[in-house]
């Protein structure tokens, strides 16, 4: 009996070691996890805004060399706002069959990456 109480307490601090260091892993990986989506949020936005300066001049351009064609200054801008009003009004009615589930799947996935390629 004597000889089972040092093994028992062994046991236990065995245990909460274990568990201490499980904490501390968990934490790790949530903090891995926490800076990749956040630097693949910024690595996003950085394009965004590079392609949303691209389609901002373009359709400027395109505007001015529509109204050039049309002789009027404005009608190339109204022609170029019916284009993407459009456009918006198409994404609209579109945007839950496609694209908001497109976006959800693309987020789990990053976050279950390292997961799915542990186990392959």
């Amino acid at each position: 009996m004597e000889n089972i109480k040092p093994a028992i307490e062994n046991i236990a601090e065995d245990l909460k070691e274990y568990v201490e260091t499980s904490i501390t892993l968990y934490k790790h990986q949530a903090t891995q996890k926490g800076a990749e989506v956040a630097s693949a949020a910024i690595i996003n936005l950085l394009i965004a805004f590079f392609i949303g300066s691209a389609l901002l001049f373009g359709s400027i351009a395109c505007s001015l060399y529509l109204s050039e064609l049309l002789g009027h200054s404005y009608a190339g801008f109204l022609i170029m706002t019916g284009f993407y009003a459009l456009l918006g009004f198409v994404i609209v009615l579109t945007k839950d069959k496609w694209l908001k589930n497109r976006l959800v799947d693309g987020f789990i996935k990053s976050i279950y990456k390292d997961q799915h390629e542990n186990k392959n």
